[in-house]
């Protein structure tokens, strides 16, 4: 039970990888976080000038969704709201990359995933 939820959180964390692996990891305006969004999504899939285009629109109403998500009071509303907003992102991704986009898109975040698990088996 207990490595079920240690797995449950580590998947809820990197749903939001996009900016646990940001290079600024605190970037301040919507277009600093998008502009890190895109560029760690082309790192990993390689994408063409229309599919950046693309995502990066709706990477930057993601942004300032998240923004406003980071400055409600309610954290339980403000996660339901991240949450949504994210699958929404997600399901736009989808709709954009290629099989073989998707397909790389999910190899690394089984990678990232197994990452993070053997580092927080080795602390315990």
């Amino acid at each position: 039970m207990k490595k079920f939820k240690l797995i449950t959180a580590v998947i809820a964390i990197l749903m939001f990888s996009n900016f646990i692996l940001a290079v600024n990891p605190n970037p301040e305006t919507a277009d600093e976080i998008s502009n890190t969004m895109v560029e760690n999504l082309d790192k990993d899939v390689a994408l063409t000038t229309v599919q950046k285009e693309t995502i990066k629109k709706k990477a930057k109403d993601y942004a300032v969704s998240l923004l406003q998500a980071r400055t409600m009071s309610d954290k339980i509303q403000s996660y339901a709201y991240m949450s949504n907003i994210n699958n929404n992102y997600q399901s736009t991704l989808d709709s954009v990359l290629t099989f073989d986009q998707k397909a790389q898109k999910e190899k690394k975040f089984k990678e990232r995933l197994e990452t993070i698990v053997t580092k927080i088996n080795s602390i315990k």
